[in-house]
C-alpha cells in the first residue's frame, strides 16, 4: 500500500512541475484578430512640404514608424521625380528608417519619393498604400495636382487598388509598351479614385494598369485604361470623365508546336496560342483555315511552299508524313435541341463535297422526309448543314449513306452514319424583346458565359431573340463610334481607350412559353 501511495505523490508533482513550467514559458498567445493595419508615418525629416531643403551628396530622409518595418525591393519599387541616377540607400535603427541620397539634388527643384510597396510591417507585411514624400531645394514647392477615377469598362463600376501612371506628353506610347517607367503614380481607392500629387505645370499623358507584379509597367493579362487627350495642369485639374479600364489577354509569341500532313496533302499544325483575326497566314496561295491553335493547309501532295504566321516559319518539306486518320463524323445534333429549321453536323477532315441525296430523314414515325438543302459550311470546311422543317416537338434520325459526305483528297466514309435528336416544343420556349437606342450589337450571354446569340443594332429598332430556353441571361452592349463594324478595345500602341460597352446589370429570367420585353435606356 505505502508503494502505490508514493507513485501517487510522484505523479502530482510531475503534472506540478508541468503547470510550472507552462506558466513560465513566454510567447505569444494564441487567438486575437491578425493585424490589417499599415504602419503609420510618426515624424519624418525634412518636413513633408519643406522648402529650401539642403541637396548636398549624402543627404538624407529620416522616417520613424509606429512599429517596426521592413524595406523590400526598394530599387523596383522606389520612384523619384526628378530621377536620381544612384537611387537611395537605406539603414534602419529601432523603428526609424533612413534613406541616403548619393547624387547632388538639383537647385530649385521639387523632389517626389514614391516608394510603392517598399515599406511593409515585420509581422503580417501590411504595405504603406501611397506612401509619397515631398520637399522642395528652392523656395517653391510644386503644389499642382490631378484627380480622376478608374472604372471597369463594361459595368462601370469602380476598380479599386489599381495604379494611376503619368508620363510627359512627349513619350512615346512605343515607349511606354516597352517598359519606360511613370514620373508620378497613384492609386485608386475603393471608391476608384485617384490623387495624382505635388505635380509642376505641364501636359501629361495618363493611364492606370492593375500591376499584379507590381513593377509600374503594363504586363499583359492586366488591366489596362489610357486616357486619350493630353492633360494641360496649370492648377489643380479634375478629370471630368473616367478612365475605362478592360481585361486584357496575354500576349504569347506564336510559334509552332507540332505539325503532320498525310499522303493527300492535309497539312496540320498546331501553334502555342490561337490564331487570331490579326495574324498574317502565308500558304503561298494555297487553301487554309484555322480555328484556335490548329491550322490546316490543303497544300496537295508535292507542295514546297513555306507556312508562316507570326515569326515562326515552317517548311512543307518538312512536316513529318504520317498515316491519314480514319474519315469519321465527329459531332451532330443530340438530345432536344432548339433550331426547328437548321440542324449541324462536324467531320473530322476538311470536306469536298456533300451529296444531298444521300441524307436520308425520317421521323419518329418512321416517315421519310424532304430536306430543303444540304451543304458546307462557308466559314468552317468542317461543318455540313442541313436545312429542312424539323417539326417541333418530334424526333428525327439523319442518316447519311457512305459518297454522302466526301472528305478532302476524296476519302469517304465507309460505313451509313445515323444522328438522332430532337427539338423542343415551342411550349418549353421563351421569347425576348429588347428595346435599346444604341448603335453597335447586343450580345445575349447565357449563364455559363457562353454567348448564345449576337444581333447588329439598326435605326433604334428592338432587338428580339426568340425560342430561348429556360434560363437566366445577361445583356451585353458593344459600341461602333468609328463604323468599322468591329467592336475597339484598349490599344495602348495606338493610345486609344475602348469603344463604349456595357453590360446590364439587371439580369433576364427567360420562362418557357412566355414573352419577355425588356426596355435599355441610355
Amino acid at each position: 500500500m505505502k508503494l502505490f501511495e508514493d507513485i501517487f505523490v510522484l505523479i502530482q508533482a510531475f503534472i506540478v512541475s508541468i503547470i510550472i513550467t507552462s506558466c513560465a514559458q513566454v510567447g505569444t498567445p494564441s487567438g486575437g484578430g491578425v493585424d490589417k493595419e499599415a504602419p503609420i508615418v510618426l515624424e519624418i525629416s525634412p518636413k513633408s512640404g519643406a522648402t529650401n531643403v539642403i541637396g548636398d551628396k549624402g543627404g538624407a530622409i529620416s522616417v520613424t514608424f509606429d512599429e517596426y518595418v521592413n524595406v523590400k525591393s526598394l530599387n523596383s519599387q522606389l520612384l523619384v521625380s526628378p530621377i536620381l541616377p544612384q537611387g537611395l540607400q537605406w539603414s534602419m535603427k529601432g523603428k526609424t528608417v533612413t534613406f541616403v541620397w548619393n547624387d547632388e539634388l538639383q537647385s530649385d527643384k521639387t523632389y517626389v519619393f514614391q516608394f510603392g510597396d517598399a515599406i511593409v510591417d515585420i509581422r503580417e507585411g501590411n504595405s504603406i498604400d501611397n506612401f509619397v514624400h515631398a520637399f522642395s531645394t528652392g523656395d517653391h514647392l510644386d503644389s499642382l495636382s490631378i484627380s480622376g477615377s478608374v472604372v471597369d469598362v463594361f459595368t462601370s463600376q469602380p476598380k479599386s487598388g489599381v495604379r494611376v501612371l503619368m508620363y510627359d506628353s512627349i513619350i512615346s506610347p512605343d515607349s511606354i509598351f516597352n517598359g519606360a517607367k511613370p514620373q508620378f503614380v497613384s492609386t485608386t481607392n475603393e471608391s476608384g479614385e485617384f490623387l495624382l500629387n505635388y505635380l509642376p505645370s505641364g501636359r501629361y499623358k495618363i493611364m492606370a494598369i492593375e500591376d499584379n507584379d507590381r513593377n509600374y509597367v503594363w504586363t499583359s493579362g492586366e488591366g489596362l485604361a489610357v486616357f486619350e487627350e493630353v492633360v494641360v495642369v496649370e492648377g489643380h485639374v479634375t478629370l471630368e470623365t473616367p478612365l475605362r479600364m478592360q481585361a486584357t489577354s496575354e500576349l504569347a509569341v506564336k510559334y509552332f508546336v507540332k505539325s503532320s500532313r498525310d499522303s493527300l496533302g492535309l497539312v496540320n499544325i498546331f501553334l502555342s496560342a490561337p490564331i487570331e483575326l490579326s495574324d498574317k497566314i502565308d500558304v503561298s496561295g494555297n487553301e487554309f483555315f484555322h480555328n484556335n491553335e490548329n491550322l490546316w493547309v490543303l497544300s496537295g501532295e508535292s507542295s514546297s511552299d513555306v507556312v508562316w504566321c507570326g515569326n515562326d516559319t515552317l517548311n512543307f518539306q518538312e512536316i513529318k508524313l504520317t498515316q491519314m486518320e480514319t474519315f469519321k463524323e465527329v459531332k451532330g445534333p443530340e438530345g432536344k435541341v432548339v433550331s426547328s429549321n437548321i440542324a449541324e453536323f462536324i467531320f473530322s477532315r476538311p470536306l469536298e463535297s456533300v451529296a444531298g441525296s444521300l441524307f436520308k430523314l425520317i421521323t419518329e414515325d418512321s416517315l421519310e422526309m424532304f430536306l430543303d438543302s444540304v451543304y458546307i459550311d462557308y466559314l468552317d470546311p468542317f461543318k455540313v448543314i442541313v436545312k429542312g422543317n424539323f417539326t417541333r416537338g418530334n424526333s428525327f434520325e439523319l442518316t447519311v449513306i457512305p459518297g454522302g459526305v466526301v472528305g478532302y483528297g476524296g476519302v469517304q466514309i465507309s460505313d451509313t452514319t445515323s444522328f438522332k435528336w430532337s427539338v423542343f416544343e415551342k411550349k418549353s420556349l421563351g421569347d425576348l424583346r429588347v428595346k435599346i437606342e444604341k448603335n453597335g450589337w447586343l450580345e445575349l450571354i447565357a449563364s455559363n458565359g457562353e454567348v448564345v446569340k449576337k444581333q447588329r443594332l439598326e435605326d433604334n429598332k428592338a432587338v428580339e431573340f426568340k425560342n430561348l430556353t429556360q434560363g437566366t441571361y445577361q445583356l451585353k452592349w458593344t459600341g461602333d463610334t468609328d463604323g468599322d463594324g468591329l467592336w475597339g478595345s484598349v490599344d495602348l500602341l495606338q493610345w486609344e481607350s475602348p469603344e463604349p460597352a456595357e453590360i446590364m446589370s439587371t439580369k433576364v429570367k427567360i420562362k418557357s412559353d412566355w414573352s419577355h420585353e425588356v426596355e435599355w435606356r441610355n
